[in-house]
């Protein structure tokens, strides 16, 4: 049986396109994402009009709140250049690389180096090879009726 896109990933925009990027963390604390229903997960980065050099870096922390143990996920980290607009940059990450022995199991984008209010940058989050399906989408998302043979 084949599954649905939408039944087998799990989707988040972590921010608003048309709202300049500030420093901080995509999706912010208190709603950072449970990875522990994927085998893998990416945060894809279309980089708008840039000004700034930004850094990015994938976090792990073990709960949606962000606590003293937040940490890096080694090599989960990339920077873009500000003359690199409109590039897409996908970072990808197998959830068994993070440190789920100490219970790590959400995840937040770190984002450093806007200045100025004039770069802009979509951030988003997908799930996938989920362990549960179907996966919930979260509200504000919109399914449209596959089309499939």
């Amino acid at each position: 049986m084949r599954n649905l896109i939408n039944e087998a990933m799990y989707f988040l925009g972590c921010n608003h396109f048309s709202t300049a990027i500030v420093d901080g963390k995509f999706p912010a604390s208190a709603s950072f994402i449970d990875v522990s229903n994927f085998d893998e997960f990416a945060f894809i980065v279309k980089a708008g009009s840039l000004n700034s050099a930004l850094t990015l870096q994938v976090k792990q922390d073990t709960s949606a709140t962000q606590t003293g143990s937040i940490k890096d996920v080694t090599g989960a980290t990339v920077v873009i250049g500000a003359t690199d607009d409109d590039t897409l940059y996908i970072i990808p990450v197998e959830v068994a690389k993070l440190d789920g022995a100490n219970s790590f199991r959400y995840v937040t984008l770190d984002i450093s180096g806007a200045a100025g209010g004039d770069d802009y940058a979509s951030v988003n989050f997908v799930g996938y090879n989920a362990r549960h399906q179907p996966v919930t989408q979260p509200s504000g998302t919109t399914v449209v009726t596959p089309v499939a043979g």
